[in-house]
């Protein structure tokens, strides 16, 4: 993955998160539940020693696994 699908995943995958915690009314536990729901079509795979994780403002960032 390169710098841009990087940033157009986290962007795509915010996006669902943050929908998915409005209609939910509550913060998902990860982003399987979020995907599971509809909310995403698709989690892409990460950079190598990477994960997506979300945090508390409901943005999903690149953290080290």
């Amino acid at each position: 993955m390169n710098e841009a699908q990087i940033a157009a995943a986290l962007n795509e995958l915010t996006q669902g998160v943050r929908k998915y915690s409005v209609e939910q009314r509550r913060v998902p536990k990860n982003l399987e539940e979020v995907l599971a729901s509809g909310y995403l079509s698709r989690i892409p795979q990460a950079p190598s020693g990477k994960r997506f994780a979300i945090d508390k403002n409901l943005q999903v960032y690149l953290a080290n696994q």
